[in-house]
């Protein structure tokens, strides 16, 4: 399935009547989008949806490729974290950066809202 999935919001006898339904949908918010489909047995159905523009960015992932790199060594070599830490020490340290720019920035987000508010 692409994109967001449409709601159905009622069945009409006639092209005229579901139309209506969805000029009204559509009035209502410039976000919505709207369309009527005809269905096998000869009616008419109104589906709505949220234009995906309008729908909230999911964030992307942007930290723990140190914590993925390390799980993939446990996995491949089959080491408990202690171990890899005394094999890898450098591991250890990127891992402790990477924990504390994590945990910074819903701190500098907070007090961003803070601020605005």
């Amino acid at each position: 399935m692409i994109g967001r999935p449409w709601d159905k919001k009622g069945m009409y006898d006639t092209f005229e009547e579901a139309d209506e339904i969805r000029h009204l949908y559509l009035d209502v918010s410039e976000e919505t989008q709207a369309k009527v489909h005809r269905t096998a047995d000869g009616k008419f159905l109104v589906k709505t949806r949220t234009h995906p523009d309008f729908e909230p960015k999911k964030e992307k992932k942007k930290m723990g490729k140190i914590a993925d790199e390390i799980r993939r060594i446990q996995v491949e070599e089959c080491l408990t974290l202690p171990q890899i830490f005394e094999k890898y020490p450098h591991l250890a340290t990127l891992q402790h950066k990477e924990l504390m720019e994590e945990h910074a920035e819903p701190l500098s987000e907070r007090k961003k809202q803070l601020l605005c508010d």
